[in-house]
């Protein structure tokens, strides 16, 4: 007879919880020191220039830094072959003196600028609102959605749990210099929706497990145990799944998404953690805390 051993998460958590304080405090203390995150153009306004330089003059990232100086952030498209950098400056810089500057280093007809987008200042702090309410939204629904499908207690776990990730995910944002864009909004938002999909799985199987049943605290623990070690084998091959096609986006997605892709890792990382060692302990936390509830109104 084979005997199959069960993981006590819920023991474990405490460990966790202190892990996941740690990392969360060192973001904020990274947010703090940098002066808030490093925010592209599209929230702090600016400019986007996309140009290509020919083949037969030799340019690279650092020679266009050379020729510009400092205060723009430049990225290579594509292939070496090809040539074609993105070019992003604030506002107060003019697109024009700077093409001029690169047509003088490189020559007149060995450079073209393919395209130039700019974003005003009211404009980027448009979208920073904007990107504040779609968070502030997805958090209310998934908190509806939760809690109208399971309980209540449900619901403030997975929103916890939530807050946690994002925390975490926009701590590594701010210690890794990345830039805040549209990109890493996005890539933070699908982070919610993956999350939450593995907490919903796992909060699941406890519903299954503890219905129509009066559990006292030893059993209930026993009960998400159990439910976290059914579901494990589940939430693990879809996170391998998950990451390995953004293992393969970091590497073969190009500059312009591997910022994006590199949050999004550490964000479905971070969601898989939580829904077992945050979300689920949480639980348990609620059910104390109801039951030293009960306790006091009965003295």
């Amino acid at each position: 007879m084979e005997i199959k051993r069960e993981i006590d998460f819920i023991k474990k958590s405490k460990i966790t919880i202190v892990i996941s304080l740690s990392f969360i405090i060192l973001g904020i203390i990274s947010f703090f020191v940098k002066g808030g995150f490093n925010l592209g153009i599209d929230f702090a306004g600016g400019t986007n220039l996309r140009v290509k330089i020919d083949s037969s003059v030799q340019a690279d990232s650092e020679k266009i830094r050379g020729v510009l100086g400092e205060g723009f952030t430049i990225t290579r498209l594509g292939t070496a072959e090809e040539q074609e950098f993105f070019i992003s400056f604030q506002k107060e810089q003019n697109s024009e003196e700077i093409v001029k500057n690169l047509k003088k280093n490189f020559g007149e007809e060995k450079m073209t600028v393919l395209s130039e987008d700019t974003v005003g200042p009211k404009i980027g702090k448009e979208f920073q609102r904007m990107g504040f309410w779609a968070a502030v939204l997805s958090l209310l629904l998934l908190l509806l959605y939760i809690a109208f499908r399971f309980e209540f207690k449900f619901g403030i776990a997975a929103i916890v749990a939530l807050f946690h990730d994002v925390l975490i995910t926009l701590g590594f944002v701010s210690l890794l210099g990345f830039t805040f864009d549209i990109p890493v909004l996005a890539a933070v938002l699908t982070l919610l929706g993956y999350s939450i999909n593995d907490t919903i799985i796992i909060f699941d199987r406890i519903r299954e497990e503890s219905s129509n049943l009066h559990l006292d605290k030893r059993e209930y623990v026993m009960v998400i145990n159990q439910a976290i070690n059914k579901t494990l084998s589940r939430t693990l091959l879809t996170s391998f799944t998950t990451i390995s096609a953004i293992i393969v986006l970091i590497f073969f997605g190009g500059v312009d998404l591997r910022a994006m892709a590199l949050v999004l890792l550490i964000g479905f990382i971070t969601g898989t953690y939580s829904s077992v060692f945050v979300a689920s302990p949480l639980l348990i936390l609620w059910e104390k805390l109801l039951g030293k509830k009960k306790e006091l109104k009965k003295v």
